[in-house]
């Protein structure tokens, strides 16, 4: 994703439906828009990158998530790999106890890989990043003999680093 506009974006023929759907939802998948196609009946997911131009001719199917020992209840997240977290219902599972689990789909050998995080209920999995910037901090301080200059520009820093001895 390379700007930070809201924009209208045209889906594809293929994800256009008439009458009700399962799932459709977007995610982002290394900084690029992805829509995930959940299909209950049939126990698959589907993945479509958006390229960054927004044409709806952009989007192209990059793997399918099929999970026939148990039952795909969401994808939650990418990791950085491209490689979906999933939530899963173990087919073979004492059905008194609806036991979910998270799982990595790996889209090469299609194989699935239990994390080995079991729970009742929902699971809810969210990405960050990491950066040195403090949210409730201005956007630069230079320090120079114990004096702390606030600075916001980068005309300001340059300007700074000329009158002092040392940053």
């Amino acid at each position: 994703m390379t700007s930070e506009e809201f924009r209208e974006v045209n889906l594809p023929d293929s994800l256009i439906y008439e009458g009700s759907i399962d799932y459709l939802n977007i995610s982002n998948l290394r900084e690029s828009l992805v829509v995930l196609d959940q299909n209950t009946q049939e126990n698959v997911c589907c993945v479509w990158p958006m390229k960054d131009d927004g044409v709806s001719k952009s989007f192209t199917k990059l793997f399918t998530i099929y999970s026939p020992d148990a039952t795909l209840l969401s994808v939650l997240e990418f990791r950085r790999s491209g490689e979906p977290v999933i939530e899963i219902l173990d087919n073979d599972a004492d059905p008194r106890y609806v036991l979910s689990l998270l799982a990595i789909y790996e889209p090469k050998s299609k194989h699935i890989s239990n994390l080995g995080i079991n729970g009742i209920g929902s699971f809810y999995v969210c990405s960050y990043k990491e950066t040195l910037l403090l949210l409730d901090q201005p956007d630069f301080t230079l320090y120079d003999k114990g004096k702390g200059y606030i600075v916001k520009k980068r005309g300001e820093i340059l300007s700074l680093l000329k009158h002092t001895s040392k940053v």
